[in-house]
């Protein structure tokens, strides 16, 4: 893989006045991907001061989550500096929230571990905490996942418990609940039309009136992301390499192949290969985090377009990143002697 393929390479993402932001893995740099050129525009912003964990908009300022949740980062577009908060979310290193999003201009933590919501209020700055519901002690579930509806509701997973809450965001309340057939860590979810979608053990259940499992991948590795179109299914992987499409018409899946030839995987191992995608009305943008395409599916067609990025500028990424940014360099990213070659031209 090209080595600057992957200095661009990004994590969580979103969609701001048609384009995708994101932030890369090596520099913490906000970055932008126009989807129609593949154009790449990194942003004159400082670097971020760790790896993110999710990334948002609100109104003209982007909005980006520490992954071990020491604080969420404003910053203004069109300005260079962040506005760091404190959450008082940090329990670990890595993965304090089973769900983040925006609803009502305010951006909602749900704990993974504790039936806890933190709330940040982006137009008053105000930090807020709210119970998740009332739990008998040693029963209080670990949510796995979870998914916000357009008409005010959270609908939280917990693998463990076998458990589907819904979650009124005005009232702070549970209002529904739901089993699950297994209690295998929930990777994904998402609505179905009138059920939902749940991804659990390589197996994709429908849950609604009733539950079925709708197919099983005999993967060895798990399988982590869906993406629902109105043709299909992608299935996406985590640590294995294949993508699997699922027919809604034939109910039957299969492999996906349809690859450019110089398409390759490059990321250590336990990192999920896709982590984050935005959208628009027409198709599903997903980071390019572990390869070296961005991944364009269509929402009626349920085809794939890889999108190969453009105007990389490594030199520029090299000297924001290493002298800037005063990060490592890898001799993944830029060989020894590459690197005595670039020091003699600064």
């Amino acid at each position: 893989m090209d080595s600057a393929v992957k200095l661009i390479q990004g994590n969580y993402c979103c969609r701001y006045q048609g384009k995708m932001l994101y932030v890369t893995e090596q520099g913490s740099l906000l970055a932008g991907l126009e989807p129609q050129s593949g154009k790449i525009e990194i942003f004159q912003a400082e670097p971020l001061k760790n790896r993110i964990y999710k990334l948002m908009v609100v109104d003209n300022a982007v909005y980006a989550v520490d992954i071990k949740g020491y604080w969420i980062a404003e910053l203004v577009m069109g300005e260079t500096k962040y506005r760091y908060y404190e959450t008082g979310c940090h329990k670990t290193d890595i993965g304090n929230e089973a769900f983040i999003c925006v609803w009502n201009k305010k951006i909602h933590l749900f704990a993974n571990d504790g039936a806890e919501v933190t709330v940040f209020d982006t137009a008053t700055k105000k930090i807020c905490k709210d119970r998740i519901g009332l739990w008998e002690k040693g029963k209080t579930p670990r949510f796995d996942c979870g998914f916000l509806e357009k008409d005010d509701f959270t609908w939280l997973f917990s693998g463990s418990m076998k458990l589907v809450i819904k979650y009124d965001m005005r009232k702070k309340e549970i209002v529904d609940t739901h089993s699950l057939p297994q209690s295998e860590q929930v990777m994904f979810a998402c609505r179905f039309g009138e059920s939902i979608l749940v991804l659990c053990a390589n197996t994709v259940y429908q849950i609604g009136r009733k539950t079925e499992a709708l197919f099983t991948v005999p993967e060895t590795e798990p399988l982590t992301k869906l993406c629902l179109t109105e043709k299909n299914i992608w299935v996406l992987p985590g640590d294995g390499e294949h993508i699997y499409l699922y027919d809604l018409e034939t109910g039957r899946y299969e492999k996906y192949n349809d690859y450019p030839l110089d398409f390759q995987y490059d990321i250590p191992k336990g990192w999920g290969k896709y982590t984050s995608y935005c959208e628009d009305e027409n198709a599903y943008y997903w980071v390019m985090r572990s390869n070296n395409y961005f991944l364009r599916i269509d929402k009626e067609t349920g085809l794939g377009t890889w999108i190969y990025p453009q105007n990389i500028k490594k030199e520029y990424l090299l000297k924001r990143y290493y002298i800037e940014g005063k990060k490592t360099i890898s001799e993944k990213i830029l060989p020894l002697d590459e690197y005595l070659e670039w020091i003699m031209l600064l």
